[in-house]
């Protein structure tokens, strides 16, 4: 094998893997496969071992798992062999004769990788490769720079080389705020602890000073040092209890609003690439289980550390040599729970990214539920969210067998402990009993021994218990600052401009813009908008009317060139006076599960009920609000649920006219209402433009014969501008088209067409 071959054979085949081969294949022989690919997807698509193995004559695909051979080609076969990217994983596919054949799938982690594998098998054996990229996609992967691996979605940090000790430390620095009430709970502990284990060394007392002294009138002083102790302990642990619990809670208070807020915080791009489900699953499950943790978890390991400290310190003080005999175990122990933390902690991160998977499904489906239903798509969706299900019972049921695998084993080390004490010490008080000359162990000595062991055995067993908590709340703390390490939306400048009583001069100057690096949206953007002008927009479906609508409220930086409003550049101003001066009504209605008063109101909270009967008004709902038994005070279903399209627009359209600004933004405004309802709304949008600068993006291009002018976009620029007169009498223009266009499908009987 050549210098040049050998640099590039990637990974040595597993003896798994060359069991398979042997078994399926006579002939084949390790000695000859010159290279060799591992992937962590397999070809249907799910997480598994799966490797690409070249000989000199064969391409081998192993499935280790399955113990096949799912593909076997010759290499002279193959014309050819491509990388297909796709959104969340690659194919690397071979053109086989007269057809195209997968030969291994792959995750991101693994990309690069493969390309450079498959670049091998292109040049050692002379066979043409080709990269094919999904659309919008790119193939710069967002890698850690510390050990390479892919980072999942956008997050800033590596969930695999976030230390765990700067994890926890880092939740318990919550916990600054509320340091006079865990020192108190920290303290409450050690007291209960000691007069837990004080009714031990009165035992002592009771069995060698009592009993075999037979000193009657000590024994009323032990009895009632013993309901002393118990008492004070119930007091001391029952008030530690509740310190614990307020002080958990009160961190996950405000962690869990920390959390909200960063959320509210993060830019646009951020949820775009996230499942509303999954995102969930961080605020509600993991914040949970956090709380399990600092009101349950944290306690325990306060006790049980007190309680073994001073166990194993009144074992040595009773008799060192015992004591030795006794915690002879416990190295072995930590040993093996420390190797046992490092396993599980990967097992329950699976079970997260499960459990988030499940939360993505519920997401998507249940707001859908009615197009799932018009569909007919209930058993497919029951399949997929049992498939996810299986899933993630495969990965829970694997940390549990783990779990209750690992707890009984160190139990049983423990337990030998005792067993040696009660041998050992045991025939030492049998010998001392006997001839009390020869007593190095007194029968009180047994019993405090045996009775510290048990209390010693319950502490070890239940830290050791507990290390599967703290690891998983580590993993759930991971999750959750990997969200609160994600910046928020481009900050203010250090000295923002406010905008305040603004005319509504726009200017976009040179503006380019880019969602993915290489797939440019908008392309050198010249418009100028006087103020108190309306201007629309129209175009086909991704010519990037949106986009500037949202480059323009700062949902995204620009890539190129400047946005200025008032002569102000927008990277100038504050966010937050910027978006006062505008409203906008969106293509799709969003209201909030609340009366329809507070969703008029959402943008104007301290609006007199008069003026948002006003607003009502003037946007063509008041008439059928009043309808309504409960008039303004009616409570919405989620998002809306009972009104129709052009209702919820209508309502939309109200609380944009409440909050009364200087430069509107309509997005597609009339284009889920029918006709009658659209002269309602385009009533109460002359009233609501009148004076202000607006924005208006038209579906049904009519709508716009009042725009003072239209810009027409295609594929990113602006190709036409001109009033609705204007554009017109340009035949062959690009608005013109537009209308001849929609005009022909009104014809067919289906107003509308694919224009945004």
């Amino acid at each position: 094998m050549s210098e040049d071959v050998e640099e590039n054979m990637g990974q040595q085949l597993p003896e798994d893997v060359v069991t398979v081969l042997k078994r399926t294949l006579s002939d084949f022989s390790p000695d000859k496969v010159n290279i060799v690919q591992d992937s962590d997807m397999t070809l249907d698509g799910f997480f598994g071992s799966c490797w690409l193995v070249v000989d000199d004559k064969r391409l081998l695909v192993v499935e280790p798992e399955r113990g096949a051979v799912v593909r076997d080609l010759l290499l002279q076969d193959i014309k050819a062999i491509r990388i297909r990217h796709l959104y969340g994983n690659g194919l690397v596919e071979v053109s086989v004769q007269d057809h195209v054949m997968d030969v291994l799938r792959f995750s991101r982690a693994h990309s690069d990788h493969v390309s450079d594998v498959v670049k091998d098998v292109s040049r050692i054996h002379g066979i043409h490769t080709d990269v094919v990229l999904a659309s919008g996609e790119n193939l710069e992967i967002n890698r850690c720079i510390s050990c390479g691996k892919a980072i999942p979605g956008d997050m800033r940090v590596c969930p695999g080389c976030i230390e765990k000790k700067q994890t926890i430390g880092r939740l318990f620095h919550y916990i600054g705020p509320y340091k006079k009430m865990a020192l108190l709970a920290f303290a409450l502990s050690g007291l209960g602890t000691l007069f837990q284990l004080l009714p031990q060394t009165l035992t002592k007392v009771l069995v060698d000073e009592v009993i075999v002294k037979q000193q009657m009138g000590l024994l009323v002083w032990v009895v009632a040092g013993l309901i002393t102790s118990f008492a004070l302990s119930a007091l001391f642990n029952g008030s530690r209890g509740y310190l614990t619990a307020k002080l958990g809670q009160s961190v996950l208070f405000d962690l869990r609003t920390n959390l909200y807020d960063h959320l509210q915080r993060l830019s646009i791009n951020f949820f775009d690439k996230r499942q509303t489900g999954a995102i969930m699953a961080r605020v509600i499950g993991d914040v949970n289980r956090l709380q399990n943790f600092l009101s349950n978890g944290m306690q325990e390991v306060v006790i049980q550390f007190f309680m073994v400290t001073i166990i194993c310190i009144m074992l040595f003080a009773t008799n060192a040599r015992l004591a030795v005999i006794a915690l002879s175990p416990l190295p072995l122990v930590v040993v093996l729970t420390v190797y046992f933390q490092k396993i599980i902690r990967k097992v329950w991160h699976r079970v997260h990214r499960r459990a988030a998977e499940l939360n993505a499904i519920l997401g998507d489906t249940l707001p859908g539920i009615r197009v799932v239903k018009a569909f007919g798509r209930e058993t497919n969706e029951v399949e997929k969210f049992s498939r996810k299900q299986r899933e993630f019972f495969d990965a829970a049921m694997l940390a549990q067998t783990m779990n209750h695998t690992f707890y009984p084993s160190m139990s049983f080390l423990v337990a030998l402990g005792i067993m040696a004490i009660w041998g050992i010490g045991g025939r030492e008080a049998i010998i001392g009993l006997q001839n009390p000359d020869m007593m190095t162990v007194t029968l009180g000595d047994l019993v405090l021994f045996t009775g510290l062991l048990w209390q010693l055995y319950g502490p070890v067993q239940r830290l050791s218990q507990l290390s599967g908590m703290i690891q998983e709340s580590a993993t759930s703390a991971e999750r959750i600052f990997e969200v609160l390490d994600n910046q928020p939306e481009r900050p203010d400048a250090e000295h923002p401009v406010q905008l305040n009583n603004i005319r509504g001069d726009i200017r976009f100057e040179s503006v380019s813009f880019e969602y993915d690096k290489g797939e440019r949206v908008l392309d050198n953007i010249q418009l100028h908008i006087e103020p108190g002008e309306m201007v629309g927009f129209v175009g086909a479906s991704g010519s990037g009317k949106t986009t500037l609508i949202n480059l323009l409220s700062r949902f995204y930086p620009v890539t190129e060139g400047a946005i200025y409003i008032d002569g102000v550049n927008l990277d100038d101003v504050e966010i937050q006076s910027l978006r006062d001066q505008m409203a906008v009504v969106l293509q799709e209605p969003f209201l909030f599960h609340a009366t329809i008063a507070e969703n008029i109101a959402y943008g104007n909270p301290k609006a007199r009920h008069r003026d948002i009967i006003w607003a009502a008004k003037m946007a063509n709902a008041h008439d059928f609000i009043a309808r309504f038994p409960d008039g303004y005070d009616t409570l919405l279903g989620e998002r809306g649920t009972g009104l129709s399209g052009g209702q919820k627009q209508r309502l939309s359209i109200a609380r944009a006219i409440l909050r009364n600004p200087p430069i509107l933004i309509l997005d597609e405004a009339t284009s889920a209402v029918d006709t009658v309802t659209e002269s309602l709304i385009q009533d109460a949008i002359d009233n609501l433009v009148r004076n202000r600068t607006t924005l208006a993006i038209a579906h049904r291009l009519s709508t716009l014969r009042n725009a003072d002018r239209i810009v027409v976009m295609d594929e990113g620029k602006i190709v036409e501008v001109g009033s609705h007169e204007e554009l017109l009498r340009d035949k062959e223009g690009a608005f013109s088209q537009l209308v001849e266009m929609q005009a022909d499908i009104a014809k067919q009987g289906t107003l509308g067409g694919d224009f945004e």
